[in-house]
């Protein structure tokens, strides 16, 4: 007798030991690259190393971190990638009656992706930039991430994207949490509320 051994073909092809390698080499990169985020001492060096992060680890090029300054009235750009600086203009503080995207996504507090910035009527619209995926930094700025080529984000990219910018907004908390006053400046008792 004979024993006939059946196998049964999965719908979807499971992932190739490479491919789950490599999957995991970049979660383990990210994790690290977050770890250099709560070390920053500043919302400016948190930008640049969110920027890194997004070019480093997850491979984007068109980056721009900006931190939200009062003062300013605005999204200041305090890190923008080298490939950034090459393709667009210098970069300008958006304010909220500016028309641009990165503010429209700050304000709703959520990531915004356009496959082509020229379809939404976009303030670089006239530049080199098509695709532009917007994360907010809580309330302290955001990442923009973009490429020269319409349609290149996928749907993982923005939880991708999201992982700097959730890492930044939890070091800008802890930053604000263990800064220390400036020279000459009256200390407090110990008490964390104000």
């Amino acid at each position: 007798h004979c024993a006939v051994l059946v196998a049964e073909r999965p719908s979807q092809p499971p992932e190739s030991a490479f491919g789950r390698v490599a999957r995991e080499s970049r979660v383990e990169r990210l994790d690290g690259a977050t770890r250099t985020l709560v070390g920053a001492d500043s919302r400016e060096e948190i930008a640049e190393r969110a920027v890194e992060a997004a070019i480093d680890v997850l491979g984007f090029s068109i980056v721009t971190g900006r931190v939200h300054d009062e003062e300013a009235g605005g999204l200041v750009p305090s890190a923008v990638s080298p490939e950034a600086e090459e393709l667009l203009p210098g970069r300008e503080t958006f304010t909220p009656d500016g028309g641009s995207l990165n503010w429209g996504a700050f304000e709703a507090g959520e990531a915004r992706g356009y496959d082509d910035i020229r379809d939404a009527g976009a303030l670089d619209a006239d530049t080199a930039l098509r695709s532009l995926l917007v994360v907010p930094i809580g309330e302290d700025g955001t990442i923009a991430i973009g490429e020269a080529d319409p349609g290149v984000f996928g749907d993982g990219d923005e939880d991708l994207a999201g992982g700097p910018a959730t890492a930044a907004e939890a070091a800008v908390q802890a930053a604000g949490r263990t800064r220390r006053p400036a020279a000459g400046a009256p200390r407090h008792s110990g008490d964390p509320c104000p």
